[in-house]
């Protein structure tokens, strides 16, 4: 009879690691009924707290998070340590320089407890590197948000809240539209990489149909900074498999076409540019000139960057109490958080903290670049395209600095392209090269018609 622990050793790697990290993060910043507030996010209260004390659903995604890197690290036979590069060493020295600002922090306190989270993120996503091999981390990728996309659904349909027919409609599921769009622009990049380098016609099809349907409820959020960098990134990843000639051959006539279809248009009398900001705003057009009220909040923030703008004032230390409120008399609305990446990583770790973070993208794309050019397998061009997406966003967006599920993808694609490679013997699933047939067995052969001597041996 086998052991609870024999039976746990044959579970699929892949259904756990997914499972518990989608338990974990909805329990961290997901709110079951977001679709029936006005600004899809819990009372002013609960985010003020979030920032002081963990809730309870917290505290459980905390302990799935533990859980999982326990797991990993007990079971995971996948992967190798490598030498890591430019792109694996440069987010290590800049999780580094987040450690040390506890001894300069304006909350120690704060920032001691949110490195706390910090490393059970990176130690989550390490030991998913460990569990799954280089394709299964793509398809892990697609399978959490997929997860938490159904339970979205959901929801909406129990609160009676999904109307896609409805003109001011945002596909919420159970958190911000704009995060929400985040997480399925990655697994949109996911998906279109298992389609573009599956092994099979029938597997392309099924990553296909699935991007499809990710890509109809991404563009229900109405998020122009997520729909932006998903387009861009599938494009990238597209445009980098397509062989040279035929990107001679095509790209040439293509924007030959397009720009004589534009001239005619103009001459023509129809002046298209009413329609294609309606387009790219999707229907959004309320502060388009402030970014949504963007700019305010960034002239609000360039006091305090400047003010510490070597150190920054800790890891996650800027945003207490009396910040909160001297910004909100500032710009006449509550907000806890940059709204820019950028903004967030000099607020951190000043300069030096946001030049990390900047160097982090970069060095990624370069590396995940050069290896698809290489190889044309799915883990490098998924890594290309998240960080495309994570380049984009981190302009008007500070999701990508912090603990959520789209930079806990980012980071486990990367550590798996550095760090933690396949193990030697472990066979990914092939690319989208053909796949050798099973040689097939000669007739055998007489030895004596086949060597001269044999009939006298």
């Amino acid at each position: 009879m086998r052991t609870p622990w024999q039976r746990l050793s044959n579970v699929s790697p892949l259904w756990v690691a997914a499972l518990l990290t989608a338990a974990a993060f909805f329990g961290m910043e997901h709110f079951p009924a977001a679709s029936t507030t006005d600004d899809y996010a819990p009372s002013q209260e609960s985010m003020e707290g979030a920032n002081t004390t963990a809730d309870p659903g917290r505290r459980v995604a905390l302990l799935a998070m533990l859980a999982l890197t326990v797991y990993g690290l007990c079971w995971g036979r996948a992967a190798s340590f490598g030498p890591g590069g430019l792109a694996g060493w440069t987010p290590v020295v800049w999780m580094a320089w987040l450690s040390l600002s506890m001894f300069w922090s304006s909350d120690p306190r704060t920032t001691v407890r949110r490195l706390i989270v910090l490393a059970l993120f990176h130690g989550a996503a390490l030991a998913v590197c460990r569990l799954l091999k280089a394709r299964q981390v793509v398809t892990f990728a697609a399978l959490c948000v997929a997860l938490q996309l159904a339970v979205g659904i959901l929801a909406e349909l129990l609160y009676g809240t999904f109307r896609p027919w409805a003109g001011d409609y945002r596909f919420a599921g159970t958190i911000h539209p704009n995060m929400q769009a985040l997480q399925l622009s990655a697994a949109c990049v996911a998906s279109a990489s298992l389609a573009t380098y599956g092994a099979t016609w029938g597997r392309r099809t099924r990553w296909a149909a699935l991007a499809a349907i990710l890509t109809a409820f991404l563009l229900l959020t109405k998020s122009r900074t997520a729909t932006g960098g998903a387009a861009l990134a599938v494009a990238g990843v597209l445009l980098l498999s397509v062989p040279p000639r035929w990107k001679r051959n095509l790209l040439i006539p293509v924007v030959l076409v397009s720009s004589l279809a534009a001239m005619a248009l103009l001459f023509g009398g129809f002046d298209p540019s009413d329609e294609l900001h309606d387009a790219a705003m999707m229907g959004r057009n309320e502060q388009a000139t402030s970014l949504s009220g963007r700019v305010p909040i960034w002239e609000a923030l360039d006091p305090y960057v400047r003010e510490r703008w070597w150190t920054g004032w800790g890891y996650n230390a800027f945003w207490s109490k009396q910040h909160i409120d001297a910004l909100t008399d500032a710009v006449d609305f509550k907000f806890s958080g940059a709204h820019s990446s950028w903004y967030e990583a000099a607020l951190d770790g000043g300069i030096v903290g946001a030049t990390l973070f900047a160097m982090t993208l970069a060095f990624g794309l370069l590396r995940s670049g050069r290896e698809f050019l290489a190889q044309r397998r799915a883990l490098p061009a998924f890594v290309f395209g998240i960080l495309i997406c994570g380049c984009v966003n981190s302009v008007l967006e500070h999701l990508v600095c912090d603990t959520r599920l789209f930079p806990f993808l980012m980071y486990c694609g990367l550590w798996k392209l550095t760090f933690l490679r396949d193990a030697p013997g472990v066979d990914d699933v092939p690319t989208a090269e053909p796949v050798n047939p099973a040689p097939v067995n000669p007739a055998p052969v007489n030895p004596a018609s086949a060597d001269p001597g044999g009939a006298r041996l």
